[in-house]
């Protein structure tokens, strides 16, 4: 596994060592978190030790990665990623991305960004490279330009979302919906959205993937997936290889995927307004009965982040 402590990891992690342990078996497990200790396990850490079957999580292999293991002579399954002569289990994150840009341009949106993990990612990380397709994809099919200044990167994480959408509310040209590729990325998402005075969906509409257990609080529209039953069903396929060598055929598994829409996504030009206009950060009053105009929000956003920048300075020099 590429990461430790990641909600996503641990549920599958959670899952699988249930299975595994319910069937008689030790479970040894290998961090793979930057290049070297990739390097390590396969070369040398994994290698050397005797192992039963091999598990691998969400990690898009090298050739000789693949070869390394095709050598152990023992059942290999993957989880997020396929390759040809092991079992594997995974969601169409392409397909479902898609579905999750679709249905804001169903909602009247045409300027849709989408922030991503980072496309150079050192472990050959794969969904975001699938997830970019997907939203591609939708934009094409609806006929929209896809514009290099709507799409920003950053960390799969709460704060790699906060990041990327920073980037975004410093650009030309501002979304009125955000794809975020991971749940995480959303919270981050709407925690900098909301330190600017933009409100969510009356202002950006917002869209995750995943539906991390927190999703339902912060009333997040996503793309649903059950983690756990992913590493239920691959886990069983492993158990069974090891107990029968030889005779349990490779399989290739699609987990489904659905969205589950929530409070974060309106159809553009409409949701719920004060009843009165209020002041942004900077002293700006914001007018909020008004439609959404790109140059007065930038300008607002802009001003009530340099703001709070410099107060979170003064008072540190303090």
């Amino acid at each position: 596994m590429p990461y430790l402590t990641r909600w996503f990891f641990v549920e599958l992690l959670g899952a699988a060592e249930q299975v595994i342990r319910g069937a008689g078996l030790d479970l040894l497990f290998y961090h793979v978190g930057n290049t070297e200790m990739r390097q390590r396990c396969f070369a040398s850490g994994l290698l050397r030790k005797r192992v039963d079957g091999v598990m691998l999580v969400t990690l898009s292999l090298t050739d000789p990665e693949i070869a390394a293991l095709r050598a152990l002579d023992v059942p290999v399954c993957m989880i997020g990623a396929q390759v040809a002569g092991f079992s594997s289990i995974r969601t169409d994150d392409a397909e479902s991305a898609c579905t999750a840009v679709q249905h804001l341009i169903n909602l009247g949106h045409e300027r849709i960004a989408m922030i991503s993990g980072d496309p150079n990612e050192p472990q050959h990380f794969t969904v975001a490279l699938r997830r970019r397709d997907g939203y591609h994809a939708a934009l094409e099919a609806a006929g929209l330009r896809a514009r290099r200044e709507l799409e920003a990167h950053g960390a799969f994480s709460i704060e790699g979302g906060d990041q990327a959408t920073v980037q975004l509310l410093g650009r030309r040209s501002l979304p009125t919906a955000i794809f975020a590729e991971c749940d995480e990325m959303a919270f981050g998402a709407l925690r900098a959205l909301r330190r600017v005075g933009l409100r969510v969906p009356a202002d950006v509409s917002l869209i995750g993937f995943d539906d991390h257990p927190m999703a339902q609080y912060f009333e997040l529209t996503t793309i649903s997936q059950d983690v756990w039953d992913q590493g239920r069903q691959i886990a069983q396929q492993l158990v069974r290889a090891v107990a029968r060598p030889g005779d349990v055929p490779v399989v290739e598994l699609r987990a489904p995927t659905r969205l589950v829409v929530r409070g974060t996504t309106a159809v553009l030009g409409t949701g719920p307004r004060p009843s009165s206009p209020r002041r942004a950060a900077g002293g700006h009053i914001a007018e909020d009965n008004r439609r959404f105009e790109p140059t007065s929000v930038k300008q607002s956003a802009s001003l009530a982040y340099t703001k709070r920048e410099e107060r979170h300075k003064n008072e540190a020099h303090t």
